[in-house]
C-alpha cells in the first residue's frame, strides 16, 4: 500500500469520524504533541476516565481503542474548548504514529486500519 493511499485512508477514517483537528490550545500543552494533558483533570469521573483510557491505549499503539474512545469522548456533552482542541491534538497525534506504523509495514497498525475503516463503515449505515 503506497504511503500516499495510506495517508487518504486515515484522513477519510478522521472525517467520517468527526474528528478532524479543530486548533491548537494556548497553555498546558506538552511542547512536541501539542496535547493539553490537563484539559480533563477538572472533567466529570467517566470524562477524565475515557481520557486516560485513551492516552494508555495510545501509548500502547492500541490505535483502534484510541480512535474508539475518544470517538465516544468527543461525543459526551459539555466539553469546553480545551477538552475538543485536546482530543483532536491527541487524534492527530495518533493518526501521525499510526501512519509511520503503516509506512513501516507493521501489522499491528495495518489491523487497526481495517478495525477503524470498518467501523467508520459502520458507523455511517
Amino acid at each position: 500500500m503506497s504511503s500516499k493511499l495510506i495517508w487518504l485512508a486515515l484522513c477519510g477514517v478522521c472525517l467520517c469520524l468527526g474528528l478532524a483537528a479543530t486548533g491548537c490550545n494556548k497553555s498546558g500543552q506538552t511542547a512536541a504533541a501539542g496535547v493539553d494533558l490537563k484539559a480533563f483533570d477538572s472533567a466529570p469521573p467517566e470524562s477524565k476516565e475515557a481520557w486516560n483510557k485513551a492516552l494508555d491505549a495510545a501509548k500502547a499503539n492500541d490505535y483502534t481503542a484510541v480512535y474508539q474512545t475518544l470517538g465516544e469522548l468527543r461525543k459526551q456533552p459539555g466539553l469546553s474548548e480545551a477538552q475538543t482542541q485536546a482530543i483532536s491534538a491527541e487524534l492527530t497525534l495518533v493518526h501521525a504514529q499510526m501512519t509511520d506504523a503503516l509506512e513501516k509495514g507493521d501489522p499491528n497498525a495495518r489491523k487497526a486500519l481495517k478495525e477503524i475503516r470498518d467501523a467508520a463503515r459502520n458507523h455511517g449505515r
